[in-house]
């Protein structure tokens, strides 16, 4: 990635700097967040399904609600759909936070709240995918794409490795309240983002939900590459599903560790990100197809080599090697989608992907739990590694 076309495409573009400090310090108060509530959910219960379901209950309202959600994105004000959903999530992290505060724990309120965050970065997503391509030029998506991503990661690693020490030293309270500050933040900065050019028409604003819904995916389905994408990521999502459960298990089961080491194996997946993201950066969006082949192969390396570690260190190895993979994979077909779909239809279009792709989520994550809880950590790691190298022969 060049970096003085970085620096110009942040320093030419008001809107699209102000959406990427929003999201990177909101990112730093999820990282906090997850790590903390997943160790602390592990740690009360010491049953992999139960934290398992932490992450099932924040996909459910992407599969359930995303399409209609994706919806309201191309019929409303999309940055004010994007500040709702953030003050939304503030409230919930908030909520949760006040009741670890005075001494409380009770797993449906983990669920609840995350199922409340998800429901309203659900209607965040379609919205900010509809915005983004529109705040640079089209050469510069790519560069644009690669520097929110790499910014995620560096808030990934930062805040990860962090959040463990944070919790051990002043406890879960303040710990998910930074998350809810971090969310007033994001709604604050993207005021400065500009109003989307497309106004939908007084036509499509009195047009049915399910006509709206069924032009999205007829539009989907008369795009093979669209197609192709969606189902390879379904796979991917599926094979990676025990990197988002089982690291507590993992971490304390295999490597007698604390939230600390949590904290620095999380880290070391961003660690790879921020690679990933410096290397893709100026792929050009021709080489999209071998180039994902590779890489999702090469998540399933990372997921063998966790998998079969007897260090901590080398586990962390394997990490960083998956989560340079994953953005090896993600950035450049993130990339294409955005050239591909019509600005009227993203907000439909990238919901339903969103949805269609992480539909079996939910089921594989409650599986990798149950499976964990029989087997152990190891196992589960090893068989979304093979998924992820077969993923390689499908046809693009």
């Amino acid at each position: 990635m060049n970096p003085k076309r970085l620096v110009g495409v942040l320093k030419n573009n008001r809107g699209l700097r102000a959406l990427w400090m929003g999201e990177t310090i909101s990112l730093f108060g999820d990282y906090f967040f997850d790590v903390a509530i997943m160790w602390i959910v592990f740690q009360y219960t010491h049953s992999s399904l139960i934290t398992a379901l932490v992450a099932v209950f924040t996909f459910i309202p992407q599969v359930i609600a995303g399409p209609l959600l994706g919806v309201l994105a191309d019929r409303l004000n999309r940055r004010r759909l994007m500040q709702v959903a953030s003050i939304i999530q503030a409230g919930a992290t908030g909520l949760l936070a006040i009741s670890f505060g005075l001494h409380r724990f009770a797993v449906w309120e983990v669920y609840a709240t995350g199922f409340v965050i998800s429901l309203a970065n659900t209607a965040y997503y379609p919205a900010r995918s509809a915005v983004f391509p529109d705040l640079v030029d089209s050469e510069d998506l790519m560069t644009a794409n690669a520097l929110f991503d790499s910014s995620q990661q560096i808030a990934r690693v930062v805040g990860s490795s962090l959040s463990g020490v944070i919790l051990m030293s002043v406890g879960a309270s303040l710990t998910v309240g930074l998350d809810a500050l971090s969310f007033f933040a994001i709604a604050t900065l993207v005021r400065s983002v500009p109003v989307h050019p497309f106004t939908p028409s007084s036509e499509d604003n009195s047009s049915h939900f399910t006509q709206q819904l069924r032009e999205g995916g007829g539009w989907i389905l008369r795009h093979r590459v669209v197609l192709s994408i969606i189902t390879i990521g379904a796979l991917s999502n599926i094979g990676l599903g025990p990197i988002t459960v089982l690291p507590p298990m993992l971490i304390r089961q295999a490597f007698h560790g604390n939230a600390a080491h949590l904290g620095w194996f999380d880290g070391s997946l961003g660690g790879g990100m921020i690679v990933g993201g410096l290397l893709v950066g100026s792929l050009r969006i021709e080489r999209v197809g071998r180039f994902f082949a590779a890489m999702l192969g090469l998540e399933g390396l990372g997921l063998a080599i966790v998998s079969v570690s007897p260090y901590f260190w080398m586990a962390m190895a394997g990490n960083l090697v998956l989560g340079g993979a994953i953005v090896g994979a993600n950035i450049p077909l993130n990339t294409l989608f955005q050239h591909i779909v019509p600005i009227e239809l993203r907000g439909r279009v990238f919901s339903l992907a969103f949805a269609v792709s992480g539909i079996a989520v939910p089921l594989t994550y409650g599986a990798a739990g149950v499976f964990a809880d029989s087997v152990g950590p190891r196992l589960p790691y090893l068989s979304g590694s093979t998924l992820l190298i077969l993923s390689t022969y499908i046809p693009r």
